[in-house]
């Protein structure tokens, strides 16, 4: 399961459980991290969470609540494009 933040960035959630920020990979661990330093450490932007439809509930609820421990809370879901 892909997981994606977007940063007016972007974060998606894969079905392998991976995160990516935009494109590139991010260790879950790091994501509060990267979105400081993609917003320049404002957390009144908007981070746009894109999740896999094999990610289950429990997953994207385990980012959404790291997203907000670490004092992100604008933060949108956002469906993935069907090809």
């Amino acid at each position: 399961v892909t997981l994606r933040a977007i940063v007016e960035e972007a974060s998606t959630l894969a079905a392998d459980r991976a995160l990516h920020l935009g494109d590139a990979p991010v260790a879950r661990e790091a994501l509060p991290a990267a979105l400081d330093a993609a917003f320049g450490g404002d957390h009144e932007g908007r981070v746009f969470l894109r999740a896999d439809g094999r990610a289950s509930y429990a997953e994207v609820m385990e980012v959404l609540n790291l997203l907000r421990a670490a004092g992100w809370t604008r933060v949108a879901l956002v469906g993935l494009e069907q090809r």
